[in-house]
Order: C-alpha cells, then structure tokens, then sequence
C-alpha cells in the first residue's frame, strides 16, 4: 500500500514557502513551489491544506504582478470562501487586499483589509501582523489619511522594534511617517523622520532605500517650495530612473515655479508616456492637472472646466478626496482671479464637499 504524505509536513512546507515569497527570494519560493506541488500528489486528504495551498500559489503570482494569472487563480478561490477557517480567510482577504493596492484601487484594498483584521488575533506570528499593519498605514498614506498612516505606522514600529533582523521595515517605516507628516505639513517630523530612515539604509547598505529617500527629500523642498534644492535632488534621482512617473510630475511642478516651461512641459510629456508604459492612471491624472492650471485665462471655461471636472471626478471615485480638495481649491482661486466667478463658485463648492468626505 502506498504511504501518503501526512496533512501537516505539506503544511510546514507551504509555510516554508510563503516566507520565501515574503522575503522576496524568487528563486527560493519557485524552488518551495514544485516541491509543494510534487508532495500534494501523494498527501492525505486534507481540504484545509488544499485551500491553504491554493491561498499561497494565489500570493506567489502577485510577486510577478501577472494580473491575468492571479485573476485566473482567484477565480479558483473565490467559490471555496465558505470553507474557510479563521485563518485562511485572514489571507484570503490579505492577499485580495494586496492584489487590489497592485492595481491601485486603494478603497477596495482598504475593505479587503478592513475583513482581514477581524481575523488578526488569529495570527500566530508577530511579524506577520506588523507587515498587515505597515500594508494598512500603506494604503491610508496614499488615501491622504495622514493621522490613520501614522496609527497603523507605530503599531508596526512597536513589533519590529523587537527584533534585531527587521531593521530594513524599521526604515521603511520612518519612511512612510515621513511622508505622512509632509502630507500634514509638518516638515520638521518629516525631515527627522527621513533623516532616521537614511541612516538605517546606510547601516543596512540599502542603496534603493537611499534613493527613495533622496527622492522624499526632494518631495520634501518641494512641499517648502525651495525650488532650486528641490529641482537639484530630483533631477539626480531622474537620472537613477526611480520613479519617473512621479519624478517627472514634481519636476514639472518645480519648472513650472521658477519660470521655466519648457523644461515643464518636456517633463510633463515624458511623465505622462511613463504612466502609459506602466499603466498608471493616478499620476497621468496628477500631470494633467498641471497643464490644466496653466491653461490660457480665454480657455478656463470654454474648454479646461469640463476638463477639469473629468480629472475630478476621478479622483473622487477612487478614494482620493484629498487630491479632489487641493485642485478643486487651486482650479477655483484660478477662475476668481481671472473673474469668472460663477464657475469659481462651483469648484469652491467641489473643494467644500471634497473636504468633508475625507474628515
């Protein structure tokens, strides 16, 4: 009689596994793959495996970012919901979340992991619930819930702390409070907390981390409006290729500060054929904003309002009220100035309502 393979070593396997992909190592989580895939054909039946299976080959796609193969798996997963125990809907709902922030679509992310933290207590390793927390403050950063960020920011700081081998998430986290406390203007926090992230990468020798970080500073005299030290950072990390989607907006913003539009308008057209390439919505829209306030005054509202209110409206459907309140605000001091008040009037009242939905 042949000898099944116990439930619980394919278990310990596929626990294996998703630390490999956790971790990154490719070639690792490829190697735990087929070794997974091979012991399931001979393991005792067990559906709790199986899902838990199928929940981690789901997580291994993500890591590839092939949205029609982890569209296909889901389709697999969804219909055994039901059958889940505490635990495993813990990552169902986790690694939904996570796909959805891959895509962008930051309010579905924020559901999916608004379902996983019911199941939170059921984790048994730490660490796993301070990566949920820093995933959580992830999203809120990009939602514009600076004080929601910073929350979830320092309960994943309080778990890694603990542990000597998690410096690299400690820096990752300084850097999102970093970023969150630009976004409430206190730029102060946010160069300390920048400052406390760069001298982690240097110890650790993460020189990506270093690069983001010179790109945050650049985000940062930006924000302070010191132009030139802004344009000077950020052109250094153009040069890097980090980022350039965002680089190119900031860019533009600065050229368009000083004076400079030609130098605007090229990083303008560079950025928006990024965003194409990589197929972000959100930055092509943030570009657009840009030559829509600086259209010409005989054009405000024969052609850029309506513009104008497309650009809106999607960043309102998308979660981004914050984004809909600065230029509903920037579009309707726009249209006072030149005196076409009732128009004004309504992007005021756009700015008003942006502003209470994201209280």
């Amino acid at each position: 009689m042949k000898v099944l393979v116990a439930a619980h070593e394919v278990a310990n396997t596929l626990t294996l596994w998703y630390e490999s992909i956790k971790n990154g190592d490719i070639t690792r989580s490829e190697q735990l793959k087929e070794e997974v895939e091979y012991l399931l054909t001979d393991m005792e039946k067990n559906q709790d495996v199986l899902l838990y299976y199928s929940l981690i080959d789901y997580r291994h796609s993500l890591l590839y970012s092939n949205f029609e193969d982890t569209d296909e798996k889901l389709q697999t997963l969804d219909p055994q919901f039901e059958e889940m125990n505490e635990l495993l809907l813990y990552y169902y709902y986790y690694f939904k979340g996570m796909h959805q922030y891959k895509l962008r679509n930051y309010q579905e992310a924020l559901t999916l992991y608004s379902n996983a933290e019911k199941s939170l207590d059921n984790l048994p390793d730490e660490i796993e619930r301070a990566e949920f927390y820093y995933k959580v403050a992830s999203v809120y950063y990009h939602m514009r819930q600076f004080l929601l960020t910073n929350d979830y920011i320092f309960k994943a700081i309080s778990i890694y702390q603990k542990y000597p081998l998690y410096k690299s998430r400690i820096a990752d986290c300084h850097n999102v409070l970093g970023l969150s406390y630009l976004g409430l203007e206190k730029y102060n926090l946010a160069e300390e907390h920048f400052k406390n992230s760069y001298e982690v990468a240097k110890e650790i020798g993460d020189k990506d981390l270093q690069v983001y970080l010179m790109y945050n500073l650049g985000f940062l005299y930006s924000e302070k409006n010191d132009s030139n030290t802004a344009i000077k950072y950020l052109t250094e990390v153009a040069y890097k290729k980090f980022r350039l989607h965002k680089v190119c907006f900031l860019l533009a913003k600065e050229f368009f500060k000083i004076g400079d539009k030609k130098l605007a308008y090229l990083n303008i057209v560079k950025g928006k054929q990024v965003c194409q390439d990589i197929r972000n919505e959100e930055y092509f829209h943030h570009l657009k904003v840009l030559e829509l306030l600086d259209a010409p005054a005989n054009s405000l509202v024969t052609r850029t309002k309506d513009e104008m209110n497309k650009v809106l409206d999607f960043f309102s459907s998308n979660g981004f009220s914050g984004y809909t309140y600065d230029y509903s605000l920037e579009y309707a001091q726009l249209l006072y100035k030149n005196q076409y008040f009732e128009e004004a009037s309504h992007f005021f009242n756009k700015a008003f309502l942006a502003k209470q939905s994201k209280s």
